[in-house]
């Protein structure tokens, strides 16, 4: 897959524009990391696409999430540890 210049700059501005909306305020408030489920202080989260931009994701408020320090660390991307997720509960 190659990913295309105009695409990433066009979502990572749109993505600047929605941290700074009112909704992605009340989103950080909550604390609570996408990936691990845990509570942690607003100002420690971040921002992150639910499919990488490389993959073609895109910057709208379905598919932003809020991760913590510790899950921003792994390697592992919020789409991936969603699939690990349902793997778990349903192994077939």
């Amino acid at each position: 897959m190659q990913k295309e210049p105009k695409h990433s700059a066009c979502e990572k501005q749109q993505a600047r524009a929605l941290g700074q909306s009112p909704w992605w305020h009340n989103t950080i408030v909550q604390g609570l990391c996408a990936c691990c489920q845990r509570h942690s202080h607003p100002n420690e989260l971040t921002m992150d696409h639910i499919v990488p931009l490389a993959w073609g994701g895109r910057s709208t408020k379905g598919h932003m999430v809020l991760c913590c320090p510790m899950c921003t660390k792994k390697y592992w991307k919020p789409a991936e540890l969603l699939l690990q997720h349902f793997r778990e509960r349903d192994p077939r």
